[in-house]
């Protein structure tokens, strides 16, 4: 069975910190975390009195609401990154920055204009989720791809509503959703064919399994992880996916001739 604990969801990818805002922190002092978590505040505050002082009809008052909604999302994964290193069970940090940050969104989603919305709707998704309410999660990812033309939109919301099947065990609802990913030209088809894979696995289909690693070994494209249209083989996850082939090939009893062809791909 899958170790779900290796693998981490990646859904979406926040703004950082300023370099004004480090610069700030370099200033106020403490240690690296302190820092960073200053920056956070000082930020959020500022943010949030400009917030209040506009008018919504304002034309800055919807990016301004936006920046605000990004910088407590950063700042919930920056305390629920804490609270792991500390060993949490119950892991309960950044949840009411997590609530900010959804009450911000849905503020601003009204004004965006449709090429917009399918970051926000993403990234509310991906909120919902670690809130704990994926019903609502999985309902916004519908809507995305009803709605949404921009492809990369469309096919987060595939990979995420996967990634919730695939969390609950429920592989064959992943599968599909991991198969809708790989219709769609995406850099996120690598981690969908590496999931399909693990799918088929944990599902019993090991010869399917075994197939979906070796198209991923056999796809330059498929190797590569992150920016889309530049194709550069990264020879850690290829190592990775090769391993994961010899537990297949181990669990389906294989013999000269896929260690052969292991090897011919590692």
């Amino acid at each position: 069975m899958l170790d779900l604990g290796r693998l981490s969801l990646q859904f979406w990818r926040t703004k950082r910190i300023s370099l004004k805002g480090l610069f700030l922190s370099f200033l106020l002092g403490g240690s690296g975390f302190v820092w960073a978590n200053t920056a956070s505040d000082v930020l959020i505050e500022k943010f949030q009195r400009i917030h209040l002082q506009l008018a919504p009809s304002d034309p800055s008052h919807t990016g301004i609401t936006l920046r605000l909604a990004d910088i407590l999302a950063e700042r919930a994964r920056v305390q629920a990154m804490a609270e792991l290193e500390k060993g949490c069970v119950e892991c309960l940090a950044g949840n009411a920055d997590r609530e900010a940050a959804v009450k911000y969104y849905l503020e601003a989603l009204p004004k965006l204009q449709d090429s917009q919305k399918g970051r926000v709707l993403s990234q509310l998704g991906h909120l919902y989720e670690l809130l704990g309410q994926s019903a609502k999660a999985i309902a916004l990812y519908k809507d995305i791809i009803k709605t949404q033309v921009d492809p990369q939109a469309v096919a987060e919301a595939y990979l995420s509503m996967g990634e919730i099947y695939f969390k609950r065990h429920d592989f064959s609802a992943a599968l599909g959703q991991y198969n809708q990913v790989l219709t769609i030209p995406s850099e996120r088809r690598s981690l969908a064919a590496y999931r399909r894979a693990w799918c088929y696995f944990n599902l019993g289909k090991v010869t399917e399994a075994i197939d979906a690693l070796l198209v991923i070994l056999n796809d330059p494209k498929l190797l590569t992880r992150g920016n889309q249209g530049v194709v550069a083989v990264d020879e850690g996850y290829k190592a990775e996916v090769a391993r994961d082939l010899a537990t297949f090939m181990a669990k389906n009893g294989g013999g000269l001739n896929e260690a052969q062809d292991l090897f011919k791909h590692s």
